[in-house]
């Protein structure tokens, strides 16, 4: 079975704002662990996502996926996010990137 075959509707939960906040959270790691790194520049687009479940597992997610570019994401992101779990799960994203 090709992993990169569920992609397209792990993509397609994770953007449905309508989809409940726990399963997007859930396609946000699952996109992650199909795609890989293809998975981030869709990643970084929920980190703006209006619930915070959903930017919690999307920073995560990157933390695991790594690189400059999701550690650049984490970082831009961790001044401008109001909810504390949410800043929790942003650094814990950025001390799961490789250096």
């Amino acid at each position: 079975m090709d992993p990169t075959g569920a992609a397209v509707p792990l993509r397609t939960v994770l953007e449905d704002a309508k989809a409940p906040a726990e399963v997007r959270a859930s396609a946000a790691g699952a996109l992650g662990l199909c795609l890989g790194l293809d998975a981030i520049p869709t990643l970084i687009s929920r980190l703006q996502d209006r619930e915070s479940e959903v930017r919690e597992a999307v920073a995560v997610a990157l933390g695991r996926l790594g690189g400059k570019e999701a550690r650049q994401a984490l970082e831009d992101r961790l001044p401008m996010e109001e909810r504390a779990p949410v800043r929790e799960a942003l650094q814990r994203g950025l001390t799961l990137v490789e250096p």
